[in-house]
């Protein structure tokens, strides 16, 4: 998921999250104190109180306001992530103009005096599209993706030397603000578990970034994931919810971490938003007393939004580092009363039983960095087809909304969980002096009319100028080379379907939405013409003068109907009939490619089921249209669909490109059969 953020020490007194005065570059430090198992700035312990915010997700405009809000809120960093696909759209094409400024957005952290845990992948979830790898990698039919896969290596090397030495000159050390540096993202949940690609990316973060900045990962606490995403030379993070037993899940990192500060890099407080789901939200309740409760024990907290689960517990003051009698910790033994060590119910059942010392079991609770990460502390929005998916089951695409019922909203006002946090940091530290910036201004735009100028399959000369993709099969996104949108396949009924008849895809086969439609010609119609159509509900339809006389035309009426929608993990079936030579398109829609499940090699899209019609063969072309509307393919090797998704036995037809920020679009149909014709 996202989110990243930590820190927390172990000394006397709960450490300073004031800043510090700024130290000359070389004697700048920001590392781990395995000692005193805790973080130092400058060689002090130090703790931060940090939230996440993607500025991909916020206009470069209300950059200041949100960050400065997150400042006044009382955090000293901010989280962020770098999708690779936001920048490098196209192999070796870089973006890092406008919204995609992303140093220009890190020096504006520095210059309101945030410090920074940066994530760049080169996987990063988020809810992002693909989890920000570009979709191009799938060109590549049989790419492995996060993997020693030598193709892509090689991609994911070329973008980290564009990358990293624009983050290098900003790290903290060199005199800039980022405090650490993860490398990829929850790898252990994910099937590969390739520690040779781990290394890989070690070695390459090591090169361009240097030996001295802190280098960590981030899964979740089972053992499996533990095992498959951490690896020596990265240090290794954990996350949870505040609903979780903090003594077990902190033994989870003790397993693969015996030293060094214990550390929560995803706390959540609310969650995102599915298509077709209420919209999710949290209690400020629990939220301000989960935070409270942390800040109370010495804890660090990198707000990534607490969830509503419960209530977590932070790190524990020097004072109470003592359980029966016994001194926890060689820092506190000096004059220190025997109070009794605060240890949760499973950590008294493990030291009574002999598992494990009551030195441990302390050392667990007063090792803890104690992140309680708000993700969001701003969302945003998901603008143009960058939201992703989660496969929980069944495909869930997420929303354009990124508001995450975070504290700052997507609009970017503060929100009463925002001063509730507030409320709880001024009990442990001063607040910068001066107001909250207000709302953000809003406007009453009145009602809105809409009037329609054209139906879609009328203008496929705008919007695919280049003419259709021809191919004998329907092909994926992917082999035509287009990132996002829509696709239409399109082809002729061969003969005459009488009878209401099934129009099947495959389970899974539909990535991720069709509707489908049938465009019907009527010859002989005698009519009086003065207007060029008409459209009625699920009908429309248009004539076609094939001859005239006085005013009057014999023509043919074509008649477009709208058949039903063919939906992934959903309805995979509608019934159709016509006469032959109709015209059959299913326009495909790409609803955003999987960021997080069992499979992000989510190619798009597999278009309709081999044999569609009762078995018929089907001859058609394709087109299509992203934000330059470009064409699509579908996949459906010798009949059925396939992960990897070769081009498929099925027609296309044309369909026009739009070249504009809108929608890809393209046609082909999954009608199979022996020649096919596509645009893009």
């Amino acid at each position: 998921m996202g989110g990243g953020g930590w820190a927390s020490g172990r000394s006397a007194a709960p450490p300073s999250t004031a800043p510090l005065p700024q130290a000359s570059p070389l004697a700048r430090s920001f590392e781990l104190d395995y000692e005193e198992d805790c973080f130092r700035k400058d060689g002090v312990p130090f703790r931060y109180i940090s939230g996440s915010i993607h500025y991909a997700r916020v206009p470069r405009p209300a950059w200041r306001d949100r960050l400065l809000k997150m400042y006044m809120s009382g955090l000293s960093a901010v989280q962020v992530y770098v999708p690779w696909n936001y920048h490098e759209p196209q192999p070796g094409v870089y973006d890092f103009a406008g919204d995609r400024d992303v140093e220009a957005f890190l020096d504006l952290t520095a210059e309101l005096g945030l410090l920074v845990i940066l994530r760049p992948g080169p996987y990063i979830c988020a809810e992002w599209e693909m989890g920000g790898l570009p979709s191009w990698l799938l060109w590549k039919p049989d790419i492995v993706l996060r993997s020693s896969d030598p193709a892509y290596l090689a991609a994911v090397d070329s973008w980290l030397h564009v990358l990293l030495p624009k983050i290098k000159p900003r790290l903290y050390q060199h005199g800039g603000n980022i405090i650490s540096v993860q490398v990829e993202n929850e790898y252990g949940s994910y099937y590969a578990c390739d520690h040779g690609y781990l290394r890989h990316l070690l070695g390459s973060f090591r090169a361009l970034l240097g030996s001295e900045v802190l280098l960590f990962t981030t899964d979740s606490t089972r053992a499996e994931e533990l095992r498959c995403g951490t690896l020596q030379g990265l240090y290794a993070t954990i996350d949870f919810g505040p609903g979780s037993n903090v003594t077990e899940a902190f033994g989870a990192q003790r397993w693969v971490e015996p030293k060094g500060p214990l550390v929560n890099s995803e706390y959540y407080t609310g969650w995102l938003d599915y298509w077709g789901e209420a919209h999710a939200s949290t209690s400020l309740v629990h939220v301000a007393r989960g935070l409270e409760d942390m800040l109370q024990l010495g804890a660090s907290v990198n707000m990534q939004v607490v969830s509503w689960w419960g209530t977590a517990w932070g790190a524990l003051p020097c004072h109470l580092q003592h359980w029966n009698g016994h001194c926890c910790s060689p820092s506190c033994q000096a004059g220190r009363a025997a109070a009794a060590c605060f240890i949760s119910r499973q950590g008294w059942h493990w030291a009574q039983q002999g598992m494990v010392s009551p030195c441990w079991v302390c050392g667990v609770l007063t090792g803890l960095s104690g992140v309680s990460r708000r993700y969001m502390f701003h969302g945003g929005t998901n603008f143009a087809y960058w939201s992703g998916a989660d496969f929980k089951d069944q495909y869930k695409p997420v929303t354009t909304s990124y508001d995450y019922d975070a504290p700052l909203s997507e609009a970017g006002d503060p929100t009463e969980k925002l001063f509730a946090i507030r409320m709880v940091i001024s009990k442990f530290q001063p607040l910068p002096a001066g107001p909250m910036p207000p709302a953000t201004p809003k406007y009453a735009y009145g009602r809105v009319a809409l009037q329609k100028h054209a139906d879609l399959l009328d203008a496929l000369d705008v919007l695919c100028p280049s003419g259709p993709i021809q191919s004998r099969f329907p092909l994926t996104f992917e082999a035509i080379k287009q990132a996002h949108g829509f696709v239409v396949y399109r082809t002729q009924l061969p003969r005459d379907v009488l009878e209401p008849t099934m129009l099947g895809a495959p389970p899974h086969s539909i990535c991720d939405r069709g509707y489908v439609m049938l465009q019907k010609g009527q010859r002989g119609a005698l009519a009086w013409l003065w207007g060029a159509g008409y459209s009625t509900g699920r009908l429309s339809a248009r004539f076609g003068a094939v001859g005239c006389g006085h005013g009057a035309a014999v023509l043919t009426l074509w008649l477009q109907e709208y058949r039903g929608t063919l939906e992934r993990d959903g309805q995979t079936t509608v019934y159709v009939m016509g006469r032959a030579g109709d015209t059959l398109d299913v326009l495909l829609e790409n609803m955003g490619r999987i960021s997080f499940g069992a499979n992000i090699s989510d190619f798009k899209v597999r278009a309709v089921g081999p044999g569609a019609l009762d078995g018929m063969g089907w001859p058609g072309h394709l087109c299509g249209q992203t934000a330059p509307l470009l064409p699509s393919t579908t996949d459906a090797g010798h009949g059925r669909a396939t992960p990897n998704l070769l081009p498929d036995q099925s027609h296309t037809t044309p369909w026009q490109t739009y070249q504009d920020k809108a929608v890809r679009a393209c046609w082909g149909t999954s009608l199979w059969t022996p020649a096919l014709s596509a645009t893009g």
